[in-house]
């Protein structure tokens, strides 16, 4: 029996083709004499749906599980497989080849393993194994909360059109995710009101808390430094953090500021990026996760066509002119010149940035289907040969 990538087996014909592979010190895991063998459920949300995108998969143990011999030794083996269970029926889907073992290690009482698969899985495939919200009404859902960011007037209008955004591409958010106005009133400081609700809303939830390397903090890590500024969005190596002035939390939408590489180093100091909280909030769920969806591209711009593609595709009104802009979503980025600027989109199923440095330019763009960025590229006349994984 021949396995073809895409159709679905039962556990035992798995098994009897990989003439009976022995357990890992892993669940899920299996060798075969030189070939390793994964069987796995996925999940919408991360870390269970395991995908980092289209073409990679992130295994994350059980707890106090070790990383298997098998994937630390993953050079000496012959080949590595990969089968998702499907949510509907007693089958496994064979849905890649396991190419290269990246990172991998060990934390507190849990380990995880980064690794290429080939070819890219399609994404309505995973949508179908449950590993990927599609919203009911498809790519163009996109398009109402963007049209209210646009007419909106107030930072809590913005707001609300951040909140339909996020719920239009992630899937509704639940009530545990939110935190209760008991234990919001505990905070040892004033929230400004945008960071407030957005606590309300979302302080439990994993995938919004945490973009890229970027994360929220929750309330009660609100803490002021000796320069009288709050960090509230920092990076994983602090290398490059948002904050709010001391004096401005009563204020309902304060300004946010950028500083250098997590430490002023340099007298460098803190940067205003010319925004509010409840523009920021927009900036950082696409600008940060451009680099983590299913589908992910980048293409490098001529010179002629940025303030064209400026022009189609009309950016969100989120960032201020200039080099401000740029360094609201490149903070670590201590080169920024005058003349560089950046640009925040989304529409018709695709998000992303479109960023001007020095001489070149760039856009980035997500999307959760194939067919969502070929329509857009094709809307900016863009060759698609031109594209490269962002990943």
């Amino acid at each position: 029996m021949n396995l073809q990538l895409y159709q679905y087996y039962t556990r035992d014909e798995i098994i009897a083709v990989f003439d009976n592979p022995r357990p890992t010190e892993a669940e899920g895991w299996f060798l075969s004499s030189d070939r390793l063998i994964g069987l796995f459920a996925i999940g919408e949300r991360s870390p269970d749906n395991h995908f980092c995108d289209s073409s990679r998969f992130h295994w994350h143990s059980r707890p106090n599980e070790a990383v298997p011999q098998p994937l630390q030794q993953f050079k000496s083996l012959n080949s590595g497989h990969l089968f998702i269970e499907s949510p509907t029926r007693d089958r496994y889907a064979y849905v890649a080849q396991i190419q290269h073992v990246g990172m991998h290690g060990g934390g507190p009482g849990r380990s995880e393993a980064a690794m290429d698969i080939t070819p890219r899985i399609p994404t309505d495939l995973l949508h179908t194994l449950g590993g990927l919200y599609m919203h009911p009404d498809g790519e163009l859902a996109m398009n109402g909360p963007v049209a209210a960011l646009r007419a909106a007037e107030t930072p809590v209008q913005r707001f609300a059109a951040f909140k339909d955004f996020v719920e239009m591409w992630r899937g509704p958010l639940e009530p545990f995710h939110g935190l209760s106005e008991l234990d919001l009133a505990k905070s040892p400081r004033p929230i400004p009101t945008i960071l407030s609700r957005f606590s309300r809303w979302a302080v439990a939830c994993h995938d919004v808390m945490h973009a890229g390397y970027l994360s929220m903090r929750k309330p009660d890590e609100l803490t002021v430094n000796d320069d009288g500024y709050v960090a509230f969005c920092v990076e994983c190596q602090w290398c490059g953090n948002y904050y709010l002035q001391q004096n401005s939390l009563k204020h309902a939408d304060p300004e946010v500021f950028a500083d250098e590489c997590g430490d002023t180093r340099d007298g460098a100091g803190y940067h205003a990026t010319g925004i509010g909280l409840s523009r920021f909030l927009w900036a950082y769920y696409i600008a940060f996760n451009v680099y983590g969806g299913p589908i992910s591209y980048q293409v490098e711009l001529k010179p002629e066509e940025y303030r064209e593609l400026k022009d189609i595709v009309a950016p969100l009104p989120l960032l201020a002119e200039g080099s401000q802009s740029c360094r609201a979503i490149q903070a670590y980025h201590s080169e920024i010149g005058e003349g560089d600027e950046a640009a925040i989109f989304a529409r018709d199923g695709v998000m992303g940035t479109l960023t001007k440095e020095k001489d070149s330019a760039q856009l980035l763009m997500l999307s959760k289907t194939q067919h969502a960025v070929d329509a857009f590229i094709a809307l900016l006349h863009i060759d698609p040969s031109r594209l490269s994984d962002s990943a």
